[in-house]
C-alpha cells in the first residue's frame, strides 16, 4: 500500500460555510474570493482581513448615507468608524454562531 499524502484542507473556507457567515451579514459567500482565501495560509488572518474589507466597505457606506465624504474626516476618525463597523460584524458572528450551537443542541430560544 503506497503511502498516502495527507489532504490539504481550505480551512478557511470551511470556517466561512461552518459558521454560517455566508447568511446576510456578508453579502453572500460567492462575494469572497476563493484565490484570497488560498493565498492566505492563515484561516484567521483571512478571516481577519475579509471582515476588515467588509467593515471599511460598510463605513464607506454610513459616510456617504450621512452625506458627507470621507476626505472631511481625519485618520482617526475615519479609523474609529471602521472600528465600530467591524464590532458591529463581530458580534452578529457571534449571535449567529450562538444561535447554531444551541441549535444543534436543541435548544429553541424563541418559543
Amino acid at each position: 500500500m503506497p503511502d498516502a499524502k495527507p489532504r490539504k484542507v481550505n480551512f478557511a473556507g470551511f470556517l466561512f460555510f461552518a459558521f454560517g457567515i455566508r447568511l446576510q451579514a456578508f453579502g453572500g459567500y460567492a462575494n469572497i474570493p476563493p484565490m484570497k482565501l488560498k493565498k492566505l495560509k492563515n484561516p484567521v488572518k483571512a478571516t481577519r482581513s475579509v471582515i476588515r474589507e467588509k467593515a471599511i466597505s460598510r463605513a464607506q457606506t454610513r459616510i456617504l448615507l450621512a452625506g458627507r465624504q470621507s476626505s472631511e474626516f481625519s485618520e482617526s476618525e475615519l479609523e474609529t468608524i471602521v472600528k465600530e463597523e467591524e464590532d458591529k460584524l463581530y458580534n452578529t458572528i457571534k449571535e449567529k454562531g450562538l444561535l447554531a450551537a444551541l441549535a444543534l443542541l436543541g435548544i429553541n430560544l424563541f418559543f
